[in-house]
């Protein structure tokens, strides 16, 4: 009796039967944790599924493929197949196995996993070979369309059209992969042709149209805005074949584009550092804009094709500034100078400017029309066609340099003029014209003068003429005494001389 069963002594030993059982059901539980989780998380997928599904506009009567067959189509035979691949162009054939596999970056359906693949190609009435998905007999989900006009697609397909985001393979060898919008390139999407030309951006009906990137393989490139394939809008353009070897400097235009040209406001600027910040038409510069060359010179004003045209101002570094109508690129009419003065020593502030006004056709000063003495500027200076000139450094003074002699020349042919006509001070227009007249007036009363006397010339002659006749009378009358006192005289001479002879002897 005083022994226990061997049951009553277990229980008898451990001294916390309960804590035991508790430390046993709680592992059981952490056991159970992770599935209970796993279970709970496939059914909140399950549920996001069905619930997508339910909203999805692809509804589909049936999965099963025996549902989903073509309908009224015959698989085509592997003859057919490479009679049909054979037509293909080579470079399509090439870029199908060159070109990466596709991978669709959008988010796909749950029922796209759904539809049934089918790897054997179907001819659609269309002459079209279609492989890939089907759905309720149709094209429908992911698959490859071989056109008959030898292109190829490959991508998201909505009753046998290319909706979504695909691949497309022209027969020329380029392609485009991006988005697809009713059979048309619609959208965002990447274009690239066989010689190295890349177009990234927006598209509309297979042409650019908004924000997009033009790359060419001289490494030019386009950034802006388009419109129905064309250069519409605000941009950047960047010539790659137009680089500076010093400072590697690219050419570059950033504005306005109108129809693939520079239209309204725009800046050009060119790698030997010359810029031009105005108004464009039609690619030209054309209305206000300024002109700065890489030796700082600065012209302010009109342009007409690419021509400066109306008022404009050309300034120097130094402040020499030539202000006047311009036509063709070349000055005309009316021309101020202004030639600015510098701070001399021992004052604080610089003098007033100095001012010159001469008068320029075609280009070339032709005089000064004031008594100023001539200055540093000389003509010939619009003659610099600033859209095309090229190593401006060297033109310049070469043009500087003839302009020089061209200038002295003229200025001792205009000296010579003046000391010729006792003009000791160049007059101003107003008093050219008061002298011309003066001198016409001059003139006429000399005129008038030279006529009187020619008349009393005239008088004269007659006179005169009257007075030979007597004289004549005169003559004969006393012609015996005139020979009579000749005789006189000859007869004192030989006197006078037969008595010196006789002295000498």
């Amino acid at each position: 009796m005083g022994q226990t069963c061997a049951c009553q002594q277990k229980i008898d030993e451990d001294p916390y039967p309960e804590d035991s059982q508790h430390q046993t059901n709680q592992q059981k539980q952490t056991d159970l944790q992770p599935n209970a989780d796993k279970i709970e998380v496939e059914e909140q997928e399950q549920e996001k599924e069905q619930q997508t599904i339910d909203i999805d506009p692809i509804q589909l009567k049936s999965y099963e493929i025996e549902d989903n067959c073509p309908q009224g189509l015959q698989p085509l035979s592997f003859q057919a197949q490479q009679e049909f691949i054979d037509q293909f162009p080579a470079i399509v054939k090439k870029q199908l196995s060159k070109l990466q596999k596709l991978e669709i970056k959008a988010s796909i359906s749950p029922n796209y996993k759904r539809i049934p693949h089918i790897d054997t190609p179907y001819q659609l009435l269309n002459g079209d070979v279609y492989v890939g998905q089907w759905a309720e007999g149709k094209p429908f989900g992911l698959g490859k369309i071989y056109y008959i006009d030898h292109q190829v697609y490959e991508g998201q397909v909505i009753d046998g059209i290319p909706e979504g985001e695909g691949r497309k393979i022209f027969k020329d060898g380029s392609y485009y992969s991006g988005q697809f919008k009713m059979g048309e390139i619609t959208g965002k999407g990447k274009f690239t042709r066989l010689d190295g030309f890349k177009y990234e951006g927006d598209l509309l009906c297979g042409l650019p149209d908004g924000n997009g990137i033009e790359t060419w393989p001289d490494e030019t490139t386009y950034q802006g805005m388009y419109k129905l394939g064309k250069k519409n809008g605000k941009g950047t353009f960047t010539w790659g074949n137009r680089k500076n070897k010093k400072t590697g400097k690219l050419e570059t235009y950033t504005g306005q584009f109108k129809n693939d040209q520079f239209y309204g406001s725009g800046r050009y600027e060119w790698s030997d550092g010359r810029i031009y910040d105005g108004e464009w038409v039609d690619g030209k510069m054309e209305g206000q804009g300024e002109f700065i060359w890489p030796d700082k010179r600065k012209y302010t004003g009109h342009y007409l094709k690419d021509f400066k045209s109306g008022y404009g101002e050309l300034e120097w570094p130094d402040g020499k500034k030539l202000a006047g109508q311009w036509r063709m690129g070349k000055l005309n009419g009316i021309v101020t100078l202004t030639i600015k003065s510098k701070i001399k020593e021992g004052q604080t502030e610089p003098e007033s400017d100095k001012t010159f006004i001469s008068e320029w056709e075609d280009g070339r000063r032709i005089r000064w029309l004031d008594n100023l003495k001539h200055s540093g500027i000389h003509s010939n200076i619009s003659q610099l066609r600033n859209f095309d000139e090229h190593q401006v450094q060297q033109n310049t003074s070469q043009i500087l340099h003839s302009q020089i002699r061209q200038d002295e020349l003229l200025s001792n042919k205009q000296d010579s003029i003046l000391n010729n006509s006792k003009i000791q001070q160049q007059q101003t227009i107003f008093q050219q014209n008061a002298y011309i007249k003066q001198q016409q007036q001059q003139q006429y009363q000399n005129q008038i003068i030279e006529n009187q006397n020619n008349q009393s010339i005239k008088q004269n002659q007659q006179e005169i003429a009257s007075n030979n006749i007597e004289d004549n009378q005169f003559e004969q009358f006393n012609e015996p005494k005139k020979q009579h006192q000749n005789q006189d005289i000859f007869g004192k001479e030989s006197d006078q001389q037969g008595q010196k002879d006789k002295t000498d002897i």
